[in-house]
C-alpha cells in the first residue's frame, strides 16, 4: 500500500468503542494533569502579565485550531466511517485545511501585533503551528475508531510545556514568551513523524485538489467554532485591552472548565465513529452519555464550591481579587458546555448540523455582546462579570439546543431533556455560590449527593444493558 493511500490500515470495526474510550480517556487524563502542572509552574515562571499574554495566545490558537480543524475532521471522519474516503477527497480536505490554516496564522500575527511586542512574541510561533496542524492526519484514524494519534498529541501538547515550565520555575529563570508556541510546533512534528502519518504525502495530494468541500465542512465547523469562540473570547479581549491580570484569572477559570469538558470529549469521541455509521440512534446510549457528563461536571463543581481558594493558590500562585467567584461560576458551567458538545456531536454524526446552526449564531452573539459590555464598562470585578457573561451565553445555548434537538432526535428526547435540566440547575447553583459565599458549603453537599444518585442510576442502567445483551 502506498503511503498516500486514503485507505487506513485499521478498518472500521477493528477497534471497539471501549478501547477507543480507554486510550483517549487515559490520554485526556494525562493531558489534563499536565495542564494543571503547566498552570501551576507557568504562573511562577512568567510574570503575571506575561502569563496572561501566553494564556491569551494559547486561547486564540485553540479557537482558530477549532475553526480550522473541527469541521474538516468530522467531515472527513464521516467519510472514513462510511468507507467512502479516497485520495481525491483526502487531498481536497487537506487543501481546505491549509487554506484555513493560512487565515488562522494571519489572525494570530495581527492579534499579536495589536497587543504589542510582548503579545506578538507569544503569538507568532502559534501561527506556524496552525500550518503544521493542517497536515496532521489524525482524523483518518479517528474515523476508524483509532484514537492513538490524537491521544499522543493530547498528552504531548500538555506534558512538553509543563515539563519545560517546571524547569524554568525551579531554576528561577523567566520563561521566554515564544517558547510555548515553539513547543507546540515540535509536538506536532514529532507525533506525525513517529506515527508515520505522512504529512508531506498529504501536502502532495492537496496540491492536486480541484474542488474544496467548503459548504459541507463549514456547516460542520460552525457549532464547534461558535462554542470555542464563546469560551475563549473573554480571555483574549481582556488580554488585548490591557487587563492582563484579569485575563490570567479568567484564563485559569476557563481552563478548569475545559478540563472538565474533556470527559465529554472522551464520551463523544468514543461514540462518533459508531454514530456516523448507518443505523438507528439508541436513546439509552445517549442517556448513559448524558449522565456520565453530568457526573463529571457535578463532581468538579462540588470541589469548586467547597475549596475555590485552594484551587486558585495551587494553579495561579495566589488568590487574586474576585478570582474565587470567577472560578466558581466557570466550573459550574461545565455541565452546560459538556452537554452542548455531546448533543452537537450527535447531531453532526446524524447529518443534522445545518438544522441547529442558528442556535450557535444566537449563542455567539450573546457572548460577544456580554464580553464587549464588560470590557467597555470596566466593572470592579471584571473577571467575575466576564464569567457571568459566559454563563448567559451557555445557558441560552443549552436551552435552545435542547429545544431544537428534542424535535429532531425523537428517540433520545428523554436524555436530551434530562441533560439540559441538569446543566441549567448546576449553572444556577454556581451563580448562587458566587454571589452568596455562605451558600457554598450546602451547595457542595447537595451537588455531591446528586452526583452519587446519578452514579447509582448509571451503574444500574449499565448492568441492565449488559443483561439485555446477554439474554
Amino acid at each position: 500500500m502506498e503511503p498516500g493511500s486514503a485507505v487506513n490500515e485499521t478498518q472500521p470495526g477493528q477497534r471497539s468503542m471501549m478501547e477507543f474510550a480507554a486510550t483517549f480517556g487515559s490520554a485526556l487524563a494525562l493531558g489534563q494533569a499536565a495542564q494543571f502542572v503547566w498552570l501551576a509552574a507557568g504562573s511562577r515562571a512568567f510574570s503575571t502579565g506575561d502569563f496572561g499574554r501566553v494564556l491569551a495566545a494559547q486561547a486564540l490558537y485553540g479557537l482558530l485550531q477549532v475553526v480550522m480543524d473541527t469541521g474538516s475532521t468530522y467531515y472527513g471522519a464521516r467519510l472514513v466511517a462510511a468507507g467512502t474516503l479516497d485520495d481525491e477527497a483526502l487531498g481536497s480536505i487537506t487543501a481546505l485545511r491549509l487554506v484555513l490554516a493560512c487565515g488562522a496564522g494571519c489572525v494570530l500575527l495581527i492579534a499579536g501585533a495589536l497587543g504589542g511586542a510582548r503579545s506578538f512574541a507569544a503569538m507568532a510561533p502559534f501561527a506556524l503551528a496552525t500550518l503544521l496542524f493542517a497536515l496532521f492526519r489524525y482524523w483518518q484514524s479517528f474515523g476508524h475508531g483509532d484514537s492513538r494519534p490524537l491521544s499522543a498529541y493530547v498528552v504531548l501538547r500538555g506534558a512538553a510545556p509543563a515539563g519545560v515550565a517546571l524547569f524554568f520555575a525551579g531554576a528561577g529563570i523567566r520563561f521566554p514568551l515564544p517558547l510555548p508556541g515553539a513547543i507546540e510546533c515540535g509536538a506536532i512534528v514529532l507525533i506525525a513523524t513517529a506515527l508515520r502519518l505522512h504529512p508531506l504525502e498529504a501536502l502532495r495530494l492537496a496540491s492536486r485538489a480541484r474542488a474544496l468541500p467548503w459548504r459541507a465542512v463549514l456547516d460542520v465547523a460552525l457549532p464547534f467554532a461558535a462554542s470555542q469562540t464563546i469560551l475563549t473570547l473573554g480571555t483574549v479581549l481582556l488580554a488585548l485591552t490591557g487587563s492582563a491580570v484579569a485575563a490570567a484569572v479568567f484564563g485559569v477559570a476557563t481552563r478548569l472548565l475545559t478540563g472538565v469538558n474533556q470527559v465529554a470529549g472522551v464520551v463523544t469521541g468514543s461514540l462518533f465513529p459508531w454514530l456516523a455509521r448507518p443505523g438507528d440512534l439508541k436513546g439509552a446510549d445517549v442517556l448513559r452519555a448524558v449522565r456520565a457528563i453530568l457526573i463529571a461536571a457535578g463532581a468538579a463543581s462540588c470541589v469548586a464550591f467547597a475549596a475555590p481558594s485552594l484551587i486558585l493558590r495551587s494553579l495561579l500562585g495566589h488568590d487574586a481579587p474576585n478570582a474565587t467567584a470567577t472560578v466558581v461560576i466557570a466550573v459550574s458551567l461545565a455541565a452546560a458546555t459538556s452537554y452542548v458538545l455531546l448533543i452537537t456531536t450527535i447531531m453532526i454524526a446524524r447529518h443534522h448540523e445545518s438544522e441547529v446552526s442558528w442556535v450557535f449564531v444566537v449563542g455567539t452573539a450573546i457572548a460577544i455582546a456580554g464580553a464587549v459590555a464588560v470590557v467597555v464598562l470596566e466593572p470592579a470585578a471584571v473577571s467575575t462579570w466576564m464569567a457571568a457573561s459566559l454563563g448567559c451565553a451557555q445557558v441560552a445555548l443549552t436551552s435552545l439546543l435542547a429545544w431544537r434537538a428534542r424535535r429532531i432526535l425523537v428517540s433520545a428526547a428523554r436524555a436530551i431533556s434530562e441533560g439540559a435540566v441538569g446543566a441549567l440547575v448546576l449553572a444556577g447553583a454556581g451563580s448562587l455560590a458566587a454571589a452568596v459565599p455562605v451558600a457554598r458549603a450546602p451547595l457542595a453537599a447537595g451537588t455531591g449527593a446528586a452526583v452519587f444518585a446519578l452514579l447509582a442510576l448509571l451503574a444500574l442502567d449499565v448492568r441492565r444493558g449488559r443483561r439485555t445483551r446477554t439474554a
